[in-house]
């Protein structure tokens, strides 16, 4: 939690966001709020110790936080091995609600559909990767 007792809880502040000791973002005018805390949601950590810190008029606090890999493995289906492939180009989270929760799919002729549960689009969802190809996240209690 940020608080600036000068400005206490009717004021605004700006808030840098720190990776590796460079602020990485800014927030202008941030309201302080005991009962709508404000969340940094970090999803681009590389395994191993990442560095992340708040400041506030000139006053830090840092943290580290260990990712450690995944012990699943994330190797291709081979395609002889494939019941399904579910293709997720050019898929986003910008699409309407009710095509973003909808994932079609054709096997031996047949076009059936996937419905995407619980997702919130925001931390989970269609998403690009750093080559410009869409995939999809599945996260946070959400499943397909």
């Amino acid at each position: 939690m940020v608080y600036d007792p000068v400005i206490g809880s009717s004021g605004t502040m700006t808030i840098d966001q720190l990776h590796d000791g460079l602020v990485i973002t800014t927030l202008d005018e941030v309201q302080y709020s005991e009962s709508t805390p404000f969340t940094w949601v970090i999803a681009d950590s590389i395994v191993g110790d990442n560095y992340y810190g708040i400041s506030c008029k000139g006053v830090t606090e840092s943290f580290v936080i260990t990712v450690t890999p995944s012990a699943r493995d994330m190797d291709y289906v081979q395609k002889d091995q494939m019941i399904i492939n579910l293709n997720a180009n050019g898929r986003t989270n910008n699409e309407s609600l009710l095509s973003r929760q909808k994932w079609q799919y054709t096997y031996n002729n047949k076009t059936e559909d996937c419905i995407l549960n619980n997702f919130n689009w925001h931390t989970n969802g269609w998403n690009t990767d750093s080559e410009g190809k869409s995939y999809l996240k599945i996260s946070d209690g959400a499943s397909v």
